[in-house]
């Protein structure tokens, strides 16, 4: 495996169970719609409250930069599009 690959599978690994994580990032980042946004823009939360969904598209893909993963990065997150969705258009 590649670096980015590993980086993709942490990532996956990291899209729930995360509201700590999450509410301390200054950025956070859906790889399923790739927006980008603060976390303060998170209104919807599954799994009891730990797991944010997208303000976006509604869906539970999203990381934060706190968790030391590039979470704004637009190539990062069409990466991690395809990789688990099957496309990054």
């Amino acid at each position: 495996m590649t670096a980015r690959t590993d980086q993709v599978l942490e990532a996956h690994e990291r899209c729930s169970m995360h509201k700590d994580e999450i509410l301390g990032s200054r950025f956070c980042g859906c790889f399923s719609c790739l927006g980008v946004y603060p976390p303060s823009r998170i209104e919807d939360w599954c799994d009891d409250g730990d797991t944010a969904l997208c303000p976006v598209c509604g869906v539970d893909s999203i990381i934060g930069d706190r968790s030391g993963l590039p979470a704004a990065d637009a190539n990062f997150l069409s990466m991690m599009k395809s990789y688990w969705f099957g496309s990054a258009k």
